[in-house]
């Protein structure tokens, strides 16, 4: 537990130095409403016989530009939230981060990664009296992709969605 609390401690320290903002408008940001993220779903490309991509065409064609996600509107929210999602087959060169509508409102950090399965947080900023559905995107670096994720969450000020121990998985 007190791992945790210091990961915690750190993430609200370093939010202030962290950016998260727009998508490039230039680059499209494919969703795969009928995925899921079972074991045999593979965000990390690979042979995933085109099931990530609307359409299913090349893999070359279909290679995005890393986005430039930034966040710096720390004073402009008064609440934040924690937001603690599981990954399979996450590197080190992915992001995450949580949108309202197409503002950025936290990037996402990598707490753990056992081999198998990446452990994300992040750290959502709000108004408190928020009504608009949050989204997760995620920028899988091997498959040059950004993929949003099907569900959505409620702002909830100082609240979570997810836990360190009962993360939410991404659903694509």
């Amino acid at each position: 537990m007190k791992k945790y609390l210091f990961i915690i401690a750190l993430l609200l320290t370093s939010a202030t130095f962290v950016g998260c903002g727009g998508d490039d408008p230039s680059t499209p940001n494919p969703v795969n409403p009928g995925g899921n993220n079972s074991g045999g779903d593979n965000p990390g490309g690979g042979n995933s016989g085109g099931s990530d991509t609307p359409g299913g065409g090349g893999s070359e064609e279909q290679k995005e530009t890393k986005p430039t996600w930034t966040f710096d509107s720390v004073t402009k929210f008064e609440h934040t939230m924690s937001v603690w999602i599981m990954l399979s087959e996450s590197t080190k060169n992915d992001m995450l981060a949580a949108f309202c509508d197409d503002e950025c409102r936290g990037i996402g950090e990598l707490i753990s990664d056992n081999g198998i399965n990446q452990l994300w947080c992040i750290l959502v900023y709000g108004t408190g009296d928020e009504t608009s559905k949050f989204t997760i995107k995620y920028w899988n670096d091997s498959a040059s992709k950004t993929f949003t994720s099907t569900e959505e969450f409620t702002f909830t000020a100082d609240g979570q969605y997810g836990t360190a121990d009962k993360p939410k998985s991404f659903v694509r």
